[in-house]
């Protein structure tokens, strides 16, 4: 009997402590939601342009749905993806209006060397980064969701 006393006792104790933190336990995880940014990471490591153009299309989904100051995006390319950004892309036009939307769009310098490629061959206001494997590596390890399109 007196177990079971003792056993009621803890559940009462412990329903009013839940309820005592339910608040504040709410209000921190509202709070970190409204701090917290969607991250995404595309990659583009074909030289299909209706690839590059999928991930273009998605990543503007991603603005429109989460708010353009809430979604970190990066377009990462490597390998025969460069290839899509050089001065004479077809999709040079898109590039920089994602561009002027806040997605930041890399090309992968290795990728640029062995094709011999300078930055005065790739179209403007692109970022570069020494690979574009190891990029896409650290953008996983700082929680960005990976979308091979």
């Amino acid at each position: 009997m007196f177990k079971q006393c003792r056993m009621y006792a803890l559940a009462c104790a412990a329903s009013i402590l839940l309820t005592a933190l339910s608040p504040a336990v709410y209000a921190a995880n509202t709070k970190a939601k409204a701090s917290a940014k969607e991250r995404v990471a595309f990659q583009i490591s074909d030289a299909d342009p209706k690839k590059l153009y999928l991930a273009l299309n998605a990543a503007k989904n991603v603005q429109t749905t989460y708010g353009r100051k809430n979604a970190v995006i990066e377009i990462v390319a490597w390998g025969p993806g460069v290839n899509l950004l050089t001065i004479d892309s077809e999709a040079g036009q898109r590039i920089d209006e994602a561009i002027k939307n806040g997605i930041k769009v890399v090309v992968c310098e290795n990728t640029m060397k062995s094709l011999k490629l300078t930055e005065a061959d790739m179209l403007p206001n692109l970022k570069y980064v020494p690979g574009g494997i190891l990029e896409l590596m650290q953008k996983q390890k700082q929680g960005y969701a990976y979308i091979l399109p």
